[in-house]
């Protein structure tokens, strides 16, 4: 009887440490449960939190951009439209008397490639500052060039071509005839659509031939209606500046156009695309970034980020719409 007893009570002494280490087990895993949860609800209203305020900064980076690009072109629109109030000149002597008018507006804007004027007769004036060496050895700018005069006048038929190097102070340093220089502004764009209307116009972005800078014209009729009054407007700093806007290292941002053309990137290498002796701006399609062509193909709705998948990764995109420039988006 006295071991029946004392099997009896290490067999209850046994169950009793068992129900200890379930009710502990049951405790620790208790509270493992709440803390992921607590850890996990954390997780998500900070991730909430972090998406929210990207979408915030994003449209501020909009509004940034917007107020960037409108102060590059509201400048030439003003200049523009005083400079369609003189009356057309008639003859290439009078055209260069226009000369320190055109020049004082690409001094007082550094972003204006060039200033010029187009005829109805085909004849032609442009003034072009020569920043970038490269430039004034294309040229063969003579030593103390700063700006380069180009144009195109037709007397009895014949086409003269002339291009005249200035120093700051608009002293002559050498004349050049040039019978290979035949632009005619009949034939652009910018004349054509500025002959038709009073109002200003603005070209989509495009690739400058001469000076590869990416930019838009913006053109005007005078008001006798003798003369169109054109000015190439570079928008490379946008792209630089974009570079500074990113909120992360692994943020990208690109500014495009209605047509799906990039008109800003921090790379410019990827944004310009040769193709033989031309160029053009690249398609969003052609920079090479995944997540920028995902996101453009499948544009999400709303204003604030959403995620999407690319390439095993996770990104969160918006769209933000710029101000409408002259009828361009």
């Amino acid at each position: 009887m006295g071991c029946v007893s004392n099997g009896r009570a290490a067999g209850n002494a046994g169950r009793g440490i068992s129900l200890q280490w379930l009710v502990a087990l049951a405790i620790v895993l208790g509270m493992l449960l709440l803390g992921a949860a607590l850890a996990w609800q954390g997780y998500h209203g900070i991730r909430q939190t972090l998406v929210a305020a990207a979408g915030d900064s994003a449209q501020q980076i909009g509004k940034t951009i917007d107020e960037r690009a409108r102060r590059l072109i509201d400048p030439v629109h003003s200049s523009i439209r005083l400079l369609a109030h003189n009356p057309a000149a008639q003859t290439p002597a009078q055209r260069l008397e226009r000369l320190p008018q055109l020049v004082e507006t690409l001094d007082a804007n550094r972003m204006l490639s060039a200033a010029y004027m187009g005829y109805p007769s085909g004849e032609f004036l442009l003034v072009r500052r020569l920043r970038d060496p490269q430039l004034l050895q294309r040229f063969a700018a003579p030593p103390g060039t700063v700006f380069l005069v180009q144009s195109v006048s037709r007397e009895g038929g014949a086409v003269q071509g002339e291009w005249r190097f200035y120093d700051h102070a608009l002293n002559l340093l050498q004349a050049q005839a040039k019978p290979e220089y035949r632009y005619d502004p009949r034939t652009r764009p910018w004349f054509v659509e500025a002959s038709a209307q009073p109002t200003t116009v603005l070209t989509h972005p495009y690739v400058f031939f001469t000076t590869r800078e990416i930019g838009l014209t913006m053109a005007q009729r005078s008001v006798d209606g003798g003369a169109v009054i054109g000015m190439d407007v570079s928008v490379d700093d946008l792209a630089s500046e974009t570079q500074g806007l990113r909120m992360t290292p692994g943020t990208e941002i690109v500014v495009v156009d209605d047509q799906g053309s990039v008109v800003a990137y921090p790379d410019l290498q990827r944004v310009i695309v040769h193709e033989g002796q031309a160029v053009r701006l690249s398609r969003i399609g052609e920079l090479g970034i995944p997540s920028l062509q995902h996101l453009y193909a499948d544009l999400p709705q709303g204003t604030r980020p959403q995620p999407y998948q690319v390439d095993g990764q996770t990104w969160y995109g918006m769209r933000v719409q710029l101000t409408n420039l002259a009828g361009q988006d």
